[in-house]
Formats: C-alpha cells, structure tokens, sequence
C-alpha cells in the first residue's frame, strides 16, 4: 500500500511540475489509425498541458470528477474540483516515464484520456467536449488504484 501511494504521489507531483517543453511531437500528432482528424483536438492538448492561463480557461469549473485516492468522499456523492484548489496539469513525456495513454475521440466533439501507470493498477481518467469552436476539460478523475 505504501508503494502505491509513492507511485500515486510522483504521478501527481509529475503531472504539477511536468516537462515544460510540452508533449512530443510523437505524442500529440494523428495515428494513422485515428478514424477522424484530431488536429485541432491536439493543438489544444498541447496549450492546455503548456499555458495555466490557457488551461484554466478552459476548464468548466465547477468540474464533476472523482478525487484523487484517499479523499474523502461519501458513497453516491458527486464531487467537483474547483477553481481554487486545482493544480495545474502539466505535460508527461510517455516516452519516458513510466506512464501510457490511451486518447479515444467519441465523434468530432468528445474525447476520452485514460493514463494509467505501465506496472501498477492505478490511473486517472479525463474527459474532454469541444463546446462551439473551443475545447474544454468537463470531467475528472484523479489518480486511484483500479
């Protein structure tokens, strides 16, 4: 269990602090087995993980989620971050660290983020809606054992 919360806490300390060069370029470009054009989706990616300014924007605060493993939470409660206690995502290079993401597009407009730890059972999950011409973090989930 201790080890679990020393994975759970570098994963959030990696994702506060990040590397400020952003994302590679192998990490944000289309697969060719993208079955539509995530351009644009990725070009946000890449200013939410680099710009707080930017991401803050474009987060919708109050934001439904779960909390990181280990808060407080009563059983069938909804829970949401807001404005003043989030911390800031940060970008992860997948090549490197010991992290995979999986980025599955629900039609033009909705896109599901799963990273999840290579060796522990343990991952977060987030949810990104592109509302009008913009796109927008709407939901997530911190950082918990499966």
């Amino acid at each position: 269990m201790k080890n679990l919360l020393l994975i759970l806490s570098l994963f959030c300390f990696i994702l506060a602090c990040g590397n400020s060069d952003g994302p590679t370029a192998e990490n944000t470009n289309v697969s060719p087995t993208d079955k539509q054009d995530m351009t644009d989706f990725y070009a946000f990616y890449n200013n939410f993980h680099s710009d707080t300014a930017y991401q803050m924007a474009h987060i919708s605060f109050p934001l439904e989620g779960k909390p990181t493993q280990g808060a407080d939470l009563v059983a069938g409660e909804k829970f949401y971050w807001q404005r003043e206690d989030w911390a800031p995502h940060r970008p992860i290079d997948f090549e490197t660290s010991p992290f995979e993401r999986r980025i599955i597009p629900l039609g033009n407009d909705l896109v599901l983020e799963y990273i999840a730890h290579k060796k522990m059972n343990a991952g977060m999950m987030r949810r990104f809606a592109k509302l009008g011409d913009e796109w927008y973090l709407i939901y997530y989930e911190g950082m918990k054992s499966n």
